[in-house]
C-alpha cells in the first residue's frame, strides 16, 4: 500500500471531485465504488487533511438514488466540484438516470462536511443545450464580479465542447454558450470531460481530460491558456498537463495562501499487478500550479517536504554512469540538482528484479529533476512538467543507474518519506462519523 498516495481502504475510486479547503483542512472527494472494484455505483467518496500529506478517510458523502428518495441520480453520482457560499459548501455533482446527466446540487449539514443534504430542485440544468450535444457532464464553478459561472464539458457533433453558463443563485443557470471547443484549439477532440477552470493574472485557464474511443488512443489530459472575451476562451497556448500515461481528471482549487492546487486520479487499474487488489484507483501527489510566461507549469506542493526523513547525498562520478545505492525503500524522493539533471542522458530505478526507465526526453529544460517513488508510483517533475508511471510490482526502489555526462558538485540527494503524525481532530465530530446525504436542502433550515 502506499504511503502518500491516497486511496481509500477497499473498492474503486476514480476523479478527484469536490476539492475546497474548508474549516482549516483540505477536503478530498472522489469517485468511488464502495461496493466492488469496478466502475459502476458511482458514489461520492470523502476523506481529508490538514497537511496534504496524512489522511482521513470518510464515509461517503453522496449515494446514487439516495435510498429511494431521489431518482435523478439513481445510476450514479459524477463528477463535480465545490464552492464555499453562504457559510457553508456547496456540490455540484453529475446526477446519472438513464441515459440523462444532468447537474444537481448538495449541500453540506455540518462544518466538518460529513453530510449533505440533496436539492430538491434537481436537477438545475433539465436539459442539455442543444440537440446536437452528445455528452454533457462534469462541473466546473467559480465567481466572475456578480454572477457565478459554470463549465460543462461534452461534446457536440463529435468535437469536444466546454460549455458554460451563468446564475445569481447556483440554481437557476441561464445564458448557455460555447467556451472553447476542439475546432479552436489544436487538441484531440473526442469528448471532453472533467473540466476545470480558473485565472491566474490575466490569464484564463481550462483543463480537461480528453477521450478518443473510436480512434482507440489512451485517455489525455491538456490545458489550453489565454484570455477571456465575452464568455470564451480565446487560446493562446495549450500543452499536456502530465507526460506519462497513468493520470486522468485532474482538478485544482485554492489553498488559503493563495496557491492553486491539483489533484489527478492515478489510473492503477491498467496496471497488470493490481489484480485482485481490495482498492483500484489512487491520487496523485499534490502538485502546485502557475503560470509562467502565459503555460501552464506544474511542480510539487511544498508540503511534501514535511514527509522527508532521512537524508543522503551523492555525487556523480566522473565516468559517464552512476549508481546510486541504499537500502530497499518503498518511498522517496530523489533530487538532481540542475547542474547534474542538465548531464544525464538517462535514469532507470531497480528494484530486486524488476527495473522502470525513465522517459528523460519527456523533460527538457534547465532546472532541477525531482523523482518521488511510492509502493510502485512513479511521479516525476522538471521545469514545469509532470509524469505519471505505475509499476505496482516494483514496490520498493534499492538503486538508481544513472548514465550521464560528466559532471561536477553534489549532484543528487536522497530522502526516505514517511507519513507525518497523527492529525488534529475535526471540529465538531470524530473522523469515523458521518451521514449518507438527506434527500432535501430544507431539512438543514
Amino acid at each position: 500500500m502506499s504511503l502518500l498516495h491516497f486511496a481509500p481502504s477497499h473498492g474503486w475510486m476514480n476523479d478527484p471531485n469536490g476539492l475546497i479547503h474548508w474549516n482549516g483542512r483540505h477536503h478530498l472527494f472522489f469517485q468511488y465504488n464502495p461496493q466492488s472494484t469496478r466502475f459502476e455505483n458511482q458514489h461520492w467518496g470523502h476523506a481529508s487533511s490538514v497537511d496534504l500529506v496524512s489522511w482521513v478517510e470518510h464515509s461517503v458523502a453522496l449515494a446514487p438514488g439516495d435510498e429511494g428518495r431521489t431518482d435523478y441520480d439513481s445510476d450514479g453520482c459524477f463528477s463535480g466540484c465545490a464552492v464555499a457560499v453562504d457559510g457553508g459548501v456547496t456540490l455540484l455533482y453529475t446526477g446519472v438516470h438513464g441515459s440523462d446527466q444532468l447537474p444537481c446540487l448538495a449541500r453540506s449539514l455540518d462544518d466538518d462536511l460529513l453530510s449533505f443534504a440533496k436539492d430538491p430542485a434537481n436537477p438545475v440544468i433539465t436539459h442539455r443545450p442543444g440537440p446536437d450535444v452528445e455528452v454533457f457532464r462534469d462541473h466546473s464553478v467559480w465567481r466572475d464580479g456578480t454572477r457565478w459561472r459554470q463549465a460543462i464539458a461534452g461534446s457536440r457533433s463529435g468535437v469536444g465542447t466546454a460549455f458554460t453558463y451563468t446564475s445569481s443563485d447556483l440554481r437557476r443557470w441561464q445564458d448557455p454558450q460555447v467556451l472553447i471547443d476542439g475546432s479552436g484549439v489544436a487538441i484531440p477532440s473526442g469528448t471532453w470531460e472533467c473540466p476545470d477552470v480558473f485565472s491566474i493574472g490575466d490569464t484564463h485557464a481550462l483543463i480537461v481530460s480528453v477521450i478518443q474511443d473510436e480512434l482507440g488512443l489512451q485517455p489525455e489530459v491538456w490545458w489550453i491558456a489565454g484570455a477571456m472575451s465575452d464568455g470564451r476562451l480565446e487560446p493562446a497556448a495549450h500543452g499536456p498537463v502530465d507526460v506519462g500515461n497513468r493520470l486522468y481528471g485532474p482538478q485544482s482549487y485554492w489553498s488559503p495562501d493563495g496557491r492553486r492546487l491539483m489533484f489527478g486520479w492515478i489510473r492503477t487499474h491498467l496496471d497488470p499487478a493490481s489484480d485482485g487488489a481490495p482498492t483500484l484507483g489512487a491520487m496523485s501527489l499534490p502538485r502546485q500550479v502557475r503560470v509562467v510566461d502565459g503555460k501552464l507549469s506544474v511542480q510539487p506542493a511544498e508540503e511534501l517536504r514535511n514527509a522527508r526523513g532521512s537524508r543522503d547525498d551523492f555525487t556523480l562520478t566522473h565516468d559517464g554512469a552512476t549508481t546510486l545505492t541504499w537500502d530497499p525503500r518503498s518511498a522517496g524522493e530523489l533530487v538532481l540538482d540542475a547542474e547534474a539533471a542538465a548531464s544525464v542522458d538517462a535514469i532507470t530505478l531497480h528494484g530486486s528484479n524488476r527495473s522502470m526507465t525513465i522517459d528523460y526526453s519527456l523533460f527538457p529544460g534547465p532546472g532541477a529533476l525531482t523523482i518521488y517513488w511510492d509502493a510502485g508510483i512513479f511521479e516525476v517533475f522538471r521545469s514545469g512538467k509532470a509524469g505519471v508511471w505505475t509499476d505496482l510490482a516494483l514496490d520498493e526502489v534499492e538503486h538508481v543507474h544513472i548514465v550521464h555526462r560528466p559532471s561536477i558538485g553534489r549532484g543528487a540527494t536522497l530522502w526516505s518519506l514517511q507519513r507525518p503524525g497523527p492529525q488534529g481532530p475535526l471540529s465538531s465530530r470524530t473522523a469515523a462519523i458521518g451521514t449518507r446525504a438527506r434527500s432535501a436542502i430544507g431539512e438543514a433550515r
